[in-house]
């Protein structure tokens, strides 16, 4: 009896461990494991290398985020996870292949090198930033929304299948191309520091918020992107950049480019305009009623418009290195040429003189021929010497209310101004070519 006794509880603990292992998930990560003992996932609460498979069927939601995890194998057993978080770890590879249900993937800040994700068509939303990954095939994930991969190592980025793709964040990488023209719904682009040497975004038309920065880009078209409102293409080789009604542009970075025209006379809301280190040669901002920082140091200007009504909330202001810039038209020149508030950390070179009119309604080509003329010195107290490349026919001088006070028809070189009151005062020459104007301080 006693032999037979023992006989059936060898049987029991066999046929026990039979179900046991056949209902088990193997998990080859002692802090994996770990990390499923403190989420009271693991039931059993130890380190053994496994846990029971119905304890794990059924989950939708995990997060294992900054456990040192260097491997996620049984990963494949967590069927109904939904939305799965593992971030911060040491992972170099991984495969969701079985998790068919993910709409949500979060595997940033790893090591990863491979990244399997061909079987989750349901996947909406995932970061796989900050990896070492030089590929990722995304081509079945046709229900991407969101997809941040920058600080990788991608060459090549397919993501014409994916049109639902609202937010793409793949800057830091190596891109040398990205075809946008499917993507019809993406409002937030970030591409940046990467080897993009053209940008199309025609298709692209509701974008509220594109940075390019740091590429190749000689030619850029946001004039049909009317509710772009941050764009910074700052650090490229733009020559052209072609602007529109963007009303509700507001954060403006084109520095550090080749532009040699900016129009943004109908981008009445921005706040922000960084355009120095650029080849512009006139530039008006006298619509931009929002403007509270402005940098425009380092181009060619000859005229700058910043008369909009509102001089008196613009906190920065730096048109230094403008060396042909001889009149900046402000608010209130009085203020501006004492260094008064609001004027009094507005830097420009000491050539160029502040005025209320400085004659920038001629035509741009009549200022481009001041070009050929300069005035010295500036600002003045007895004699102007007038240095001219081009034969002038007649000079004449205008108070700051437009007031003719000198004319002058032969005799240019020199010209006395000792019978003129201290002011500011718009010289217009006239030559062959048309009419050059230009500003003096007179002491």
């Amino acid at each position: 009896m006693k032999k037979k006794y023992l006989g059936f509880v060898l049987m029991f603990c066999l046929f026990v461990s039979n179900i046991y292992g056949q209902n088990t998930t193997t998990i080859n990560d002692a802090n994996f494991e770990l990390a499923l003992i403190e989420l009271d996932i693991d039931s059993d609460g130890i380190v053994n290398k496994s846990v029971l498979t119905s304890d794990i069927s059924g989950l939708t939601s995990l997060s294992v985020n900054s456990k040192n995890i260097s491997d996620l194998t049984g990963i494949e057993d967590f069927t109904s996870l939904t939305f799965l978080s593992c971030y911060s770890n040491s992972l170099t590879s991984l495969n969701v292949t079985q998790n068919t249900a993910l709409t949500t993937l979060v595997c940033r800040n790893n090591g990863l090198q491979s990244l399997d994700i061909s079987q989750n068509t349901n996947l909406q939303v995932l970061y796989c930033n900050n990896n070492q990954l030089s590929s990722l095939n995304l081509t079945q994930n046709t229900s991407l929304s969101t997809l941040y991969c920058h600080y990788n190592q991608l060459t090549d980025l397919v993501v014409t299948q994916n049109t639902g793709l609202g937010l793409l964040n793949c800057s830091y990488n190596q891109l040398e191309s990205l075809d946008l023209t499917q993507n019809t719904l993406l409002a937030n682009l970030v591409c940046g520091h990467n080897q993009l040497s053209e940008l199309n975004i025609s298709q692209n038309t509701g974008i509220t918020n594109l940075s390019c920065a740091f590429n190749l880009i000689t030619s850029l078209d946001v004039s049909q992107h009317l509710g772009l409102v941050n764009l910074y293409c700052n650090d490229n080789q733009l020559t052209n950049l072609v602007m529109g009604q963007n009303t509700v542009l507001s954060t403006f970075y084109s520095f550090n480019n080749q532009i040699s025209n900016l129009d943004v006379t109908q981008c009445s809301a921005i706040t922000t305009l960084y355009c120095h280190e650029n080849q512009l040669t006139q530039l008006d901002v006298s619509s931009n009623t929002s403007l509270l920082y402005f940098r425009c140091y380092d181009n060619n200007l000859t005229a700058l418009d910043v008369k909009n009504g509102y001089n008196s909330q613009i906190v920065i202001f730096d048109a230094q290195n403008n060396s042909s810039l001889e009149c900046i038209q402000v608010d209130d020149e009085t203020a501006a040429n004492a260094s008064q508030a609001p004027y009094t950390n507005w830097l420009k070179d000491v050539t160029a003189t502040y005025a209320e009119d400085c004659g920038y309604e001629l035509k741009l080509e009549e200022i481009a021929l001041g070009t050929f003329i300069t005035l010295y010195p500036n600002p003045v107290t007895h004699t102007l010497t007038i240095d001219s490349q081009i034969t002038l026919n007649k000079v004449e001088i205008y108070s700051s209310l437009g007031i003719k006070v000198k004319e002058i028809n032969s005799g240019f070189d020199t010209i006395l101004l000792e019978e003129l009151a201290s002011g500011i005062y718009i010289i217009r020459l006239e030559s062959e070519f048309g009419l050059a104007t230009k500003h003096i301080i007179k002491n």
